[in-house]
């Protein structure tokens, strides 16, 4: 009867371990083992969200102006809208939409104070000076302009053979037509010059 006990017993103890498992005593929750390893993951994810910053990528912008003063810019629709690529972790996510780009154009003010050099080629229409022939009569010089309204300038001339005060005006950014009232080194006579000028930025 003893050894019968006994080798109930010994079987008894074998077999509870394998009895037991899957089973939760009352205050245990259980979990499946695929569980577990979606929570851990969750966990890395959450740690890694904590301790790190989201890598953003940005498309570049290119503006383009045409001569007719007309605005491209990339991202502005079409097939290829603008995007923006976020990385987190073992997320990325891609945002794309239209851009609409404000370009604004500094113009020169019509008026003001501008100090330029001007060479100055001209005729002296009076007779100011002795001579006969074209060397009586032409006039090279250098100007200078301290003020300017839209294209009409004000000029301080000093030539070869007359200085004085006058107006240019000008045809292209760099170039115009000068009527200087001139006052001649030779006898004192005073008179127009017409002329040429090109200007020199300062």
């Amino acid at each position: 009867m003893k050894p019968i006990l006994l080798c109930g017993i010994t079987l008894t103890l074998a077999l509870a371990p394998s009895l037991a498992y899957g089973q939760c005593s009352p205050d245990s929750i259980c979990v499946a083992k695929e569980d577990m390893q979606a929570i851990s993951q969750l966990l890395r994810e959450k740690q890694c969200l904590l301790k790190t910053a989201p890598k953003l990528t940005l498309d570049p912008i290119q503006i383009t102006v045409d001569r007719q003063g007309r605005i491209y810019s990339s991202g502005a629709g079409g097939t290829h809208p603008y995007t923006v690529a976020m990385e987190w972790c073992t997320y990325t996510v891609y945002a794309r939409g239209v851009i609409k780009p404000t370009v604004v154009v500094k113009e020169d003010p019509s008026w003001g104070w501008r100090w330029s050099l001007k060479p100055v080629l001209g005729i002296l229409p009076l007779p100011l000076v002795s001579g006969k022939g074209w060397g009586a009569t032409w006039e090279a010089g250098l100007g200078l302009e301290p003020f300017y309204w839209r294209n009409l300038n004000a000029t301080l001339y000093a030539g070869i053979k007359t200085s004085g005060v006058g107006f240019g005006y000008d045809l292209t950014r760099n170039a115009g037509v000068a009527f200087t009232y001139s006052l001649a080194y030779e006898g004192w006579r005073s008179g127009l010059l017409l002329g040429l000028y090109a200007r020199l930025w300062l």
